[in-house]
């Protein structure tokens, strides 16, 4: 019984028991499909660029979307994509799987880190659970582009702990795992620059003996990263224009903001899937001013020093802070995940000294984390269910943020994928009206399916125009238009131009196949079509599309063959037990 015991208290046990918690919350994410929000765009549809081993090195010199038009350089995360698109193909369940991995270990070494800074393991612990199946951080096993976050977690704790065991033990391989691990989380996400200042704060504020010689050290090290890191983005990605001597006209923006991350963490009633417009209700000011009144308290009673909560408040609105300074800001829960780091040292030095103080009351914080555990884990378990797919996402999305162009847009693209153009268009015009000339694109490819292509082409034009960067997408809709109306030379040409400005994107590959069909040019389509095949050998769409291409050929045995390959996949498909039907009476009048 007390080698149970001791192993219950040991951090092993705890991570077994956080394990077994968020597995049976959010284990049934992992048959999750796409939200079509970034994870389309990040993985299935290049799939065929990061599943190739020789593509690594590109996604250090290229923005996360794969293109030099944008502005996020984020290389960890792309590579994490592309690691498990090259072990496992276009397998959307090992990403959601991937998701609850690394949310498991970003709550552990949270924990792991606050431990290392003197704070009551035990307590922490329960808080850490807490957190685990707090619904406010469903996004972050939900929603695979999310992993962005807990990487960030990952890399930055480890950082830490090793510049601590460093500062302690004047260890060269501590220095050398802070340095690692700090590149990784520089990579990462652009926030991590953070990272500096609050190396610096917290051997300040906690004490930690440094000398001149580590000092020195130090900062050569993390100077060559950055320099390294500064000359990579350059070529990589376009400068962001952030003026952060004028932070101050940020400030109620991020007033508000922290407000709100702050009422939802403390009354997670109903968590949105995204918010767009910051307004401070009367809820949200109530809450807040409580907490704030709660901690004036606590500082009275002497249950807490002012320096841990400002440390706290420090961690939480420095790791925000970049957040902010996006000119189209969207809030999105997950961004809250680090920075409640802070939020979490103020309760556990709380909760630790109500307990010195008052013995008693540990019975009663005990039934408080069993009920708070409880209604959490439900809440999150419905929660996640907002993520299950691209319709109930963005139904939630618009619901949450209807007057957010993006949110418009993506409503608008369910409705264009189920044939109802009219509602698509209606959803598209409001998008555009909040977001002018960004839209045109996607009301012509409306139009295109309205086979209004005159129309259709003029807005196609004026987008190229006006948005250059979209030119690949614009060329791409011109070759559909051109399909439909059977000019086979500019359909091919613009397929041509569209695959070149995006080789990436396998909507364009696709669409040149569809091209070279049209113009007779069997072998050059089907040598994409087996490019496609290469990474995503479950796709019953290029087995069918490969069939065809050798039927054209008169190769009715590849035809046969491939067909039969797809019915393995999807042996309920229509167009594939048609095609294998016809192909077999076609081979005995053959034969």
């Amino acid at each position: 019984m007390g080698k149970i015991k001791n192993f219950l208290n040991t951090n092993l046990a705890f991570l077994i028991v956080l394990t077994v918690v968020v597995f049976a919350i959010y284990g049934k994410s992992i048959n999750y499909e796409l939200t079509k929000y970034d994870d389309s765009v990040l993985i299935t549809k290049t799939i065929n660029f990061i599943a190739e081993t020789a593509n690594i090195p590109k996604l250090f010199t290229t923005s996360c979307y794969y293109s030099n038009n944008y502005t996020y350089y984020r290389p960890i995360l792309t590579l994490s994509f592309a690691i498990e698109a090259i072990m496992f193909g276009n397998n959307t369940k090992v990403y959601h799987l991937s998701n609850i991995i690394l949310f498991i270990i970003s709550i552990y070494l949270m924990y792991v880190f606050l431990s290392r800074l003197k704070q009551n393991p035990i307590i922490l612990k329960f808080i850490c659970l807490l957190i685990a199946v707090h619904p406010m951080f469903s996004s972050c096993i939900a929603w695979i582009p999310a992993r962005n976050d807990t990487l960030l977690i990952i890399f930055s704790c480890l950082s830490f702990l090793n510049l601590f065991n460093y500062l302690k033990n004047n260890s060269n391989i501590s220095l050398f795992l802070f340095s690692i691990y700090f590149g990784l989380a520089l990579f990462t996400k652009e926030t991590s620059l953070i990272l500096i200042p609050m190396y610096v704060f917290f051997i300040y504020v906690f004490k930690f003996k440094i000398t001149k010689k580590q000092i020195l050290k130090t900062i050569t090290i993390l100077f060559s990263i950055l320099i390294f890191y500064f000359y990579l983005r350059s070529i990589s990605v376009h400068h962001i224009n952030i003026n952060i001597v004028e932070w101050y006209k940020y400030a109620p923006k991020i007033l508000t903001s922290v407000m709100i991350y702050i009422y939802n963490f403390l009354i997670p009633a109903y968590i949105p899937v995204m918010i767009y417009k910051l307004n401070t209700i009367l809820p949200i000011l109530i809450i807040n001013i409580s907490f704030l009144l709660f901690l004036f308290f606590c500082i009275y009673k002497k249950i807490i020093d002012i320096s841990t909560i400002l440390s706290g408040f420090v961690w939480l609105i420095l790791w925000l802070f970049p957040t902010f300074l996006i000119p189209d800001y969207i809030l999105l829960f997950h961004r809250f995940l680090l920075p409640v780091i802070g939020l979490i040292l103020i309760l556990c030095k709380i909760t630790n000294n109500i307990i010195l103080e008052y013995p008693v009351s540990k019975k009663y914080l005990i039934i408080i984390f069993l009920i708070l555990f409880g209604s959490y884990s439900y809440a999150s378990y419905i929660q996640s269910d907002k993520y299950k797919n691209s319709f109930i996402f963005w139904a939630h999305a618009y619901s949450d943020a209807s007057d957010y162009h993006v949110a418009c847009h993506g409503f608008s693209q369910r409705y264009l994928e189920i044939g109802d153009y009219e509602k698509s268009k209606k959803y598209l015009l409001l998008a555009e009206n909040f977001s002018p000339n960004r839209y045109l694109l996607d009301i012509a490819a409306v139009l295109l399916y309205e086979k209004k292509f005159e129309d259709a082409e003029k807005l196609l034009f004026k987008s190229a125009e006006l948005v250059p960067a979209t030119r690949d997408l614009v060329y791409g809709n011109l070759s559909k238009l051109y399909i439909h109306k059977n000019d086979v030379k500019k359909a091919l040409y613009y397929a041509q131009a569209g695959y070149n400005l995006n080789k990436n994107d396998i909507e364009f590959a696709e669409l040149l196949i569809t091209a070279y069909r049209l113009n007779n040019e069997f072998e050059k389509a089907l040598n994409i079509c087996f490019e496609l095949l290469k990474h995503d050998k479950t796709n019953a769409k290029y087995y069918y599309t490969i069939g065809v291409l050798y039927e054209a050929l008169a190769d009715y045995k590849n035809a046969l063959k491939y067909i039969s390959e797809g019915l393995k996949f999807a042996p309920e498909n229509i167009n594939l037990l048609e095609k294998v039907k016809y192909l077999k009476n076609i081979q005995k009048n053959y034969v």
